[in-house]
């Protein structure tokens, strides 16, 4: 079974895969504190009821067992419920291995005792310590995921063959049915009162039924084989050990992948970093302008806005003050970039003494006046490292539908500009 098919229809998502679905988890236990409708009350009820009535139809038709028949049953509720809890995550749901422990509960246990027993490693099996503001409904649906037993014990007794392993091929092949429309049913009935179509459920429905088909045969000739050598009972837990080291070997393996991907990411950071400044680089800013491209050519008609910072007089800081200071001159124009553009920019290093703030806004954004706010910041950085700290600005604005890279080389004129004209104010101010 899975758990798709584990038989849990109260936790199901069908159509979910437990690999590609986020948050399946909470999904899960969003329906276990989620109210159950009326109707969903109603179908808990009637499984229950189905399953309680049939088991207790059942056991009137057992006779009397020896201490080896309570043994073996025990076992095979531990080994059931082993199997039960071991998943093995899979594209459309987590795969199980209980189908040849039920059986080995219908073929080796006294006739009329698989369904109490089934019912029993399935209400051990699905236990929880999940808080849950429901805990009733979800006991009766614990309870109905048990009637997938019904079916071919009820077959079985129709032909008189009951727990009898040389029953014809035709009877065993149809007891196998009874249980996949028994089954299918069910989950039709519990995805109708989830509101959940038959379509969606297609899919996991059949992974499920697969996989019973495939592991029935496997649980029915390890008790044809028991009847002689007893031992051979211990190969129904085969398929559930096999099942673990597939799941550690698949834990190491997503671990491992986890740990390339972060390396992976570290790596293309800082790849995408100056060192000096902590901003982005050039690499990084390209991928920027690319993106923004893609941004105003959509309908939602974004725009692009973007600053272009050139650093004054970083050569004169190098030669009189030291390179040590002339890093300090550079840090300090990315701190004020940083403090003017949103938290959302693009800030990035272009080369040694040029920077770039990219970012995009929807219409009507009111542009501020970032060389005003530039400046002022500018100016108390002065102060505080005791050596002129400035930048000449250039701002350019891409339409939506505009091109970007036209917009950065505007900016970049804009800031050329800027220089110019403050160099000729600063030598018309010192005549």
């Amino acid at each position: 079974m899975t758990t798709n098919g584990k038989h849990r229809k109260d936790d199901d998502v069908p159509g979910a895969s437990v690999l590609d679905s986020p948050g399946a988890d909470e999904l899960r236990a969003e329906l276990l504190v989620s109210a159950p409708s009326r109707w969903d009350r109603a179908s808990a009820w009637g499984l229950s009821l189905v399953v309680v009535g049939g088991c207790c139809y059942f056991l009137t038709l057992a006779g009397s067992a020896s201490w080896h028949s309570y043994a073996l049953a025990a076992f095979l509720v531990a080994v059931y419920v082993l199997g039960f809890r071991t998943e093995f995550p899979a594209a459309t749901g987590a795969f199980v291995a209980t189908e040849p422990v039920m059986v080995a509960m219908v073929f080796a246990l006294p006739w009329g005792w698989a369904p109490s027993i089934v019912l029993i490693g399935v209400l051990i099996g699905s236990h929880t310590s999940e808080d849950l503001r429901f805990p009733i409904h979800s006991y009766l649906l614990r309870i109905g995921n048990a009637i997938h037993c019904l079916g071919p014990v009820a077959v079985l007794t129709f032909f008189g063959t009951r727990n009898d392993t040389t029953a014809p091929l035709a009877i065993l092949v149809l007891a196998l049915v009874a249980q996949i429309v028994v089954d299918g049913g069910t989950a039709l009935v519990r995805g109708a009162v989830q509101g959940v179509p038959p379509r969606q459920m297609a899919r996991p429905l059949l992974w499920t039924f697969s996989v019973d088909a495939l592991l029935a045969p496997i649980g029915f000739c390890i008790v044809a084989t028991a009847q002689d050598r007893p031992w051979a009972y211990l190969l129904l837990a085969t398929p559930i050990v096999l099942i673990r080291l597939m799941q550690a070997d698949r834990e190491a393996h997503r671990k491992q992948a986890e740990q390339i991907r972060t390396a992976y990411t570290e790596v293309r950071e800082q790849a995408q970093l100056d060192p000096l400044t902590g901003l982005h680089n050039r690499r990084a800013w390209d991928e920027a302008v690319t993106i923004a491209a893609v941004d105003v050519s959509r309908p939602e008609r974004r725009s692009a806005i973007i600053i272009v910072a050139d650093v004054d007089h970083l050569k004169l800081t190098n030669d009189t003050l030291g390179h040590d200071a002339g890093d300090v001159l550079i840090q300090e124009i990315g701190h004020v970039l940083t403090d003017i553009a949103p938290s959302d920019a693009m800030v990035a290093r272009l080369g040694g003494d040029e920077f770039g703030v990219l970012f995009t806004v929807s219409t009507g954004y009111l542009l501020p006046d970032f060389a005003v706010t530039a400046r002022a910041l500018m100016e108390r950085a002065t102060l505080r490292v005791g050596h002129p700290v400035s930048a000449s600005l250039g701002v350019a604005v891409c339409p939506p539908g505009g091109s970007v890279e036209d917009a950065v080389r505007r900016a970049d004129h804009s800031a050329a500009v800027d220089k110019a004209a403050r160099r000729v104010n600063r030598m018309t101010s010192g005549r």
